[in-house]
């Protein structure tokens, strides 16, 4: 008989038992599940053959052999091998695009795997993620062994495709493509290209993947090929002659920057036949290729700046085909300037100005000189990536009279179309040389900028909760550091304060006068010419106008300007007749007239007619939105809380561009 103890030991011995048996099969299966690839080791590489094919497998499990090299300059770590012979000679594809994780791929001849020898490589391909493609020249006969790991040993199903890749139809000298023209661009590959039997080296570098381009010049004078977009490291070279292997050299370029595009400029003479050979440095990279050409732009040198005018406007070009002058310096970036063009401009008025590339297709740099010539000329100012878009923004204090040169460049080289835009007075709060709009929200004491790109509406950026009774009455850069500031008043206090902009909130506010009674600011701007923004006062008891003289954010006296007729109010002000000196306007709230006040000599001269706005409309800012270097107007719609900007000519305005519909609450108060 069994003691009722002994049972539950027994109980215990056969759960253990059970338990056992079970982590036994779970190491089993595991073991099964890890089970090493079939084609781990170099060994045992899995056979491919036919001139095309492709192949499925995994490379969990796998592992990295003793001696093995790193695939692609990476470790890896679990890499499957794979043999293959060549079936005839010529480019062949490899690529891994159908595996689902970051792969290395690599290509070598060799019988052991510590002294393989380097045929070629790839990480990422460019075009399919982070998969990889390798083409190399194969041939016919030759055994090829091919690893597949995981980039930084991960892991993930492998798809293996291997395809005869035909060679681009400007493969050989002889059947160069022909381009033509003044200017252009076309684009092509490499990618199957070989070198030929007595083919030069190409800027030094050994010749491997070459095609041929073939252009007449036109006409006698300076011309520009370039790669910049192309997708690899390429060579360029310009050659004369009738066969490959007697050519004479005329240009060549390896690397134009630091992203390893090339560029070349040489006098061409008209009617004479050019052969262009576009390489690349490294067997395993071809690629892409853009090729460019062209004549210098008009404003390439120093000497030949384009002339621009007025303290607001913009203009267009293009670097594509611009060079770099003896003894120009590198600007504002430690890498060589390769691309710069220049404009010149002079300044009718003190105070400060941006200059912004915003609107450029590339990475560009702005730098601002004076002085005479390229030799003696005095760096004021410049920048890189302040602006959007990777954009150069750069502000400075004018001074009237002032010729200053401004050169754009790429970025260590690059090229492409450029806007540049510019802007005086203190209202660029995006960095992009045109005006914003400021709004104001009357139940959060909000403060937002509303950006404004060529008139149409961009984004909000809220920048400041205002105490409670203050509101904002104008804009302008009082600390001169190039960021417009905000000119705020308490009608019940009269108290009138700076709020300092930094390029994303207020920082500080300095308080600058309690105003006397029934006085209140309605604009902003430089009315004695010295550089500084000044403050226009009225009173609309008396129907004064005076000026609050400024200098930084400190009231120095006030001067006394016009008492403008009754029922009229300042909204704003702005240099309507573009003679250096800032003019009033005027609106009447009971009939919805708008006028100009011309100022001369600091004095109105004399009143004129602008327009007659439609109903519930008003006058809320001034700025010059579409850049043609005269302000046009801000107009809001308190009831439906519509923006719209009626654009200025001289003194018609000539139409309107609804530029938003504000959300609840909110109204635009600025510039003005």
């Amino acid at each position: 008989m069994v003691s009722n103890k002994v049972r539950p030991i027994k109980g215990i011995l056969r759960r253990y038992a059970l338990c056992g048996t079970f982590l036994s099969l779970m190491i089993l299966c595991c073991a099964a599940a890890m089970a090493l690839p079939a084609n781990d080791n170099f060994a045992n590489s899995q056979i491919l053959s036919g001139a095309s094919g492709s192949i499925s497998n995994s490379n969990v499990g796998a592992t990295k052999e003793p001696g093995e090299p790193n695939h692609s300059q990476n470790a890896g770590g679990h890499s499957l091998w794979y043999q293959w012979t060549a079936p005839v000679s010529g480019a062949f594809a490899f690529d891994t695009s159908g595996s689902n994780f970051d792969t290395v791929l690599a290509v070598y001849t060799g019988s052991a795997v510590n002294s393989l020898t380097m045929i070629g490589y790839n990480d990422d391909n460019g075009v399919s993620g982070s998969t990889s493609r390798l083409v190399f020249r194969a041939v016919a006969g030759v055994t090829y062994e091919v690893a597949v790991d995981g980039f930084n040993g991960v892991v993930g199903s492998v798809d293996l495709a291997w395809n005869l890749v035909p060679p681009p139809a400007n493969d050989d000298f002889a059947s160069a493509r022909a381009i033509s023209g003044a200017a252009g661009a076309v684009t092509g590959d490499n990618e199957a290209a070989n070198a030929e039997a007595g083919e030069p080296n190409h800027a030094g570098a050994a010749a491997g993947r070459s095609v041929w381009y073939r252009w007449t010049a036109p006409a006698s004078g300076a011309i520009a090929f370039g790669t910049q977009g192309s997708d690899f490291d390429t060579v360029l070279a310009v050659y004369t002659g009738a066969s490959v292997n007697s050519l004479t050299s005329i240009a060549s370029n390896n690397d134009e920057g630091r992203f390893k595009t090339s560029f070349l400029m040489f006098n061409a003479v008209a009617g004479t036949t050019y052969s262009i050979a576009v390489d690349t440095t490294f067997l395993s990279s071809p690629g892409n290729i853009v090729l460019t050409w062209g004549a210098p732009p008009a404003n390439d040198n120093f000497a030949s700046a384009q002339v621009i005018h007025g303290t607001s406007g913009q203009a267009s070009g293009n670097n594509v085909c611009a060079t770099l002058e003896t003894g120009e310096p590198s600007h504002v970036t430690p890498f060589p300037s390769g691309r710069s063009v220049w404009y010149r401009w002079t300044a009718t008025r003190s105070g400060t100005i941006a200059f912004s590339t915003a609107y450029s297709d590339f990475d560009s740099i702005i730098a601002v000189y004076n002085g005479a010539t390229a030799a003696t000329m005095t760096y004021v100012g410049g920048d890189d990536d302040s602006g959007p878009n990777k954009s150069g923004w750069v502000a400075f204090n004018a001074v009237a009279g002032t010729t200053y040169s401004i050169s754009v460049d790429g970025y260590d080289g690059p090229a492409g179309n450029i806007q540049l835009t510019w802007i005086q007075g203190g209202s660029d709060f995006g960095k992009d040389g045109q005006p914003d709009m400021v709004i104001y929200n009357s139940t959060l004491n909000q403060v937002a900028i509303m950006h404004v790109v060529s008139s149409a509406f961009s984004s909000y950026q809220v920048i400041k909760t205002l105490p409670v009774g203050w509101t904002v009455a104008g804009v302008g850069d009082f600390n001169g550091d190039g960021h417009p500031d905000v000119v705020l008043q308490n009608l019940s206090t009269r108290q009138v304060s700076i709020g300092f902009f930094n390029g994303s909130t207020i920082t500080n506010y300095v308080q600058v006068k309690v105003l006397p009674v029934n006085w209140q600011v309605a604009g902003v701007g430089d009315f004695d010419g010295d550089g500084q923004p000044d403050l226009i006062l009225q009173n609309p008891v008396n129907h004064q106008v005076s000026i609050g003289l400024m200098n930084g954010s400190t009231l120095l006296k006030y001067q006394y300007l016009k008492t403008i007729p009754a029922a009229w109010r300042v909204a704003g002000v702005g240099d309507f007749n573009v003679d250096g000196q800032l003019d009033l306007l005027l609106q009447n709230p009971t009939n919805h007239q708008v006028a100009i006040g011309w100022v001369s000599g600091g004095k109105v001269t004399t009143y004129q007619y602008l327009k007659t706005l439609p109903i519930g409309w008003q006058v809320t800012g001034i700025g010059d939105y579409d850049a043609d270097g005269q302000p046009d107007l801000v107009l809001t719609n308190a009831t439906t809380r519509q923006v719209s900007i009626g654009f200025v000519s001289g003194a018609v305005l000539t139409n309107y561009w609804q530029v938003r519909t504000l959300p609840a609450n909110w109204q635009a108060v600025g510039p003005r």
